[in-house]
């Protein structure tokens, strides 16, 4: 097992009875049509077909959301060395990647060796990424594998720095899900028409996760998995840091749409003022200044902010995790940080002589876009 020895907090993952469970389908009648002729194994597909079929299939990373052609072709470019599948599930309630990975375990490895084709890469330069306390959950999955398995322990996060450590190194971490669409495309003709999806959440009465159609409504997918009561907060994308839901009936499911998990009541509500305690700065896996840079992305105190630009800021929400007063920090982190984009963008016009000195904003002014 890697140890990670960060900062970070260890939160209660939460993950049954969902992860254990079978992932379960929503038929719809789609219609399916030959992307290519017939391929029968990897020898028969060519490292350019394989980056073309993924574009075909309109395969999408649920990582970020990216189409994986683009991916696979920027890591060829830049001579990535290595692949990754990527099934760590760190944060609380999802499992998605996880489920996919243990229970579609032949798709998984199909499709990550297409991708080491494509890059050009040996069997040697693949392996799987998971979550080590997950594996008592699972423990199949420790079991022989064709490739390499990767056990990561450690706080949270572990998976979005490993990513950007990855981009550093020329290493590729592509979502479980991800590759079974890029195996279905190649071998059985499939475009992407699902995303695998954890639902759950304390007002869900019977969390799974599940293989849902593209552009279902999230209220009707929360109708699938049967809810125990009326929810007053959901959110998408996964617990520590998923995007809040305006309205499930006009919200609807996309290839990065990893969880849909509903909740009893939102704990940032009734935040408090910030008292000073500087646990936000203790957990951050980055080591980022949280308390100076909250305070001067709240009072825009841009002479702060521009000494603080040099490390990026995660997004993992740890920081508002322990946060004795429950404040939403990351979002004005992201305020802060725009402030400074902004403000870059118009040191630069005004070096090319298209704003001047006195126009540029001072501590405490709207940044506004040119």
């Amino acid at each position: 097992m890697i140890s990670i020895f960060r900062a970070g907090v260890k939160p209660e993952q939460k993950k049954e009875p969902a992860v254990s469970r079978e992932i379960k389908r929503f038929h719809e009648n789609t219609a399916q049509s030959r992307l290519i002729p017939e391929i029968h194994s990897i020898q028969e597909v060519s490292p350019q077909q394989i980056l073309e079929i993924a574009g075909l299939g309109e395969v999408y990373d649920e990582l970020d959301g990216l189409p994986l052609q683009q991916k696979l072709q920027q890591a060829l470019d830049r001579g990535y060395k290595a692949v990754v599948a990527d099934a760590l599930d760190d944060e609380p309630y999802l499992s998605s990647r996880l489920s996919v990975f243990a229970q579609l375990r032949d798709e998984v490895i199909s499709g990550l060796r297409l991708c080491g084709k494509a890059l050009g890469l040996p069997d040697s330069a693949l392996s799987v990424a998971v979550y080590q306390p997950m594996l008592y959950f699972l423990p199949k999955i420790a079991e022989e594998q064709e490739v390499p398995l990767k056990r990561y322990g450690g706080k949270y996060p572990v998976d979005l720095p490993l990513r950007q450590k990855g981009e550093e190194n020329g290493i590729l971490y592509l979502g479980t899900g991800a590759l079974v669409h890029l195996h279905r495309a190649v071998y059985e003709m499939r475009r992407q028409t699902t995303a695998f999806v954890t639902l759950a959440g304390n007002c869900v009465s019977n969390p799974f996760n599940a293989e849902l159609p593209l552009d279902m409504p999230f209220q009707r997918a929360l109708e699938f998995c049967g809810l125990a009561e009326n929810p007053t907060y959901i959110c998408f994308g996964g617990s520590m840091t998923g995007e809040p839901v305006l309205d499930p009936e006009k919200t609807f499911v996309t290839p990065s749409t990893r969880a849909i998990l509903a909740f009893h009541s939102y704990d940032r509500v009734d935040a408090k003022p910030c008292i000073g305690c500087g646990r936000c700065m203790q957990v951050c896996p980055q080591r980022l200044p949280v308390f100076y840079l909250y305070q001067a992305s709240v009072h825009k105190q841009l002479s702060v902010l521009r000494r603080m630009d040099a490390i990026p800021c995660l997004e993992c929400g740890a920081c508002s995790y322990v946060c004795p007063s429950r404040l939403n920090i990351v979002p004005v982190l992201m305020q802060g940080y725009e402030m400074v984009r902004k403000r870059r963008e118009q040191v630069a016009q005004m070096i090319s002589g298209d704003v001047k000195a006195q126009d540029l904003p001072q501590d405490g002014q709207e940044v506004s876009a040119q």
